[in-house]
């Protein structure tokens, strides 16, 4: 990472946080607590425990004192990721707007708070992954190759 970050526009620090499921068992990768969109963050803060952590990762990540491209926390509870709402990813259509991919089942799982607050900024477009969940074990972030 430090090669990169000499040579980018846009350098990278790095945040680690551990996570755990309602059992206390930890979560096996990022994906399933925390989505990274154009202006906000989609995050699990009860699955962070330890609470100075949580703190830190929020700052770092929401802060404009800490961070130059602050989001706003749109805060997923444990049954939201549990329906793969930390499973979504934004990409860009062909005339820049801004578009939020998730399966249906994250879509139909959000508070409405969250779901509203993510309509008014993005155009959702969501799609029935019920094999690919059950089966595969994951969602539509896992099935969209980011290529830069």
């Amino acid at each position: 990472m430090d090669k990169f970050n000499k040579i980018s526009k846009n350098p990278y620090d790095t945040i680690v946080y551990r996570t755990y499921d309602k059992g206390g068992s930890p979560i096996y990768h990022t994906n399933v607590v925390q989505a990274i969109l154009k202006d906000h963050v989609v995050l699990c803060t009860e699955a962070i425990k330890d609470e100075s952590s949580r703190k830190r990762v929020v700052d770092e990540l929401t802060n404009p004192k800490i961070n130059n491209s602050p989001r706003e926390l749109i805060d997923i509870n444990y049954e939201e990721m549990g329906n793969m709402a930390g499973n979504m990813i934004m990409l860009m259509n062909t005339q820049g707007k801004h578009l939020c991919i998730m399966s249906e089942r994250a879509r139909q799982n959000l508070r409405r708070h969250n779901l509203q607050t993510i309509e008014k900024n993005y155009k959702i477009v969501s799609a029935d992954l019920t094999t690919i969940e059950l089966i595969g074990g994951g969602s539509a972030r896992c099935m969209v190759a980011e290529l830069f």
